[in-house]
């Protein structure tokens, strides 16, 4: 993701010093180098073994969110020097399962967007009961709070995988990987009038 002064963060899984995969973040300078000032020596490692996807705020903040080995999902907030940011969620990191026999796909790694409000979604891929696979849509606050207000109880369910997501001022839009776009209204709900009651197939 791009910064606001155009350095670039990137979040990854590593393997550092023959430890089991954990995540990682850096930040590199225009040239492509390092940015040494950037958390501890330019690169943090937090978490489980999580595949974290990353968006930059205007503000330079950093958000994360990650789908963890067991189906939880995972959310954080840096500043943009690297350190947590202590005002959201726990420290700058929170958890949400989504109980129900529910759970996300372990370690895929989510689509992010942000409302112009300052709230977080996340799409991501999980199970639904008896393992039928299903997309679902979490709204974080800016202090880092799942929203319990989005759909019935903080998490929208789509009868399809996700792999992107794009919120206007009025609505939120996710994708499937066969190519069906799905309009959700901002308080989690489809929107009947799009396509075939809220879903639409895209030619390709």
């Amino acid at each position: 993701a791009m910064m606001p002064d155009n350095q670039l963060v990137i979040a990854a899984r590593t393997n550092p010093f023959g430890f089991p995969p954990q995540p990682a973040i850096c930040r590199l300078n225009v040239d492509g180098s390092f940015d040494k000032t950037f958390a501890t020596g330019g690169e943090l490692f937090f978490g489980s073994s999580v595949n974290y996807n990353v968006l930059v705020r205007p503000d330079g903040r950093i958000v994360l969110g990650g789908q963890d080995s067991s189906g939880d999902f995972v959310f954080a907030q840096l500043h943009a020097d690297g350190s947590f940011d202590a005002k959201f969620a726990n420290d700058g990191i929170g958890t949400f399962g989504l109980g129900h026999g529910r759970s996300f796909e372990p370690d895929a790694t989510p689509a992010i967007a942000l409302t112009s409000d300052g709230d977080l979604l996340y799409a991501g891929t999980g199970q639904g009961p008896h393992a039928t696979t299903r997309g679902f849509i979490l709204r974080v606050t800016t202090k880092g709070q799942i929203d319990k207000t989005f759909s019935d109880d903080g998490a929208a369910v789509i009868r399809n995988s996700l792999v992107a997501i794009a919120v206007s001022q009025k609505q939120i839009y996710v994708a499937s990987p066969d190519q069906i776009v799905y309009r959700l209204s901002l308080n989690g709900t489809l929107s009947p009038s799009f396509g075939f009651g809220g879903a639409m197939r895209v030619p390709l």
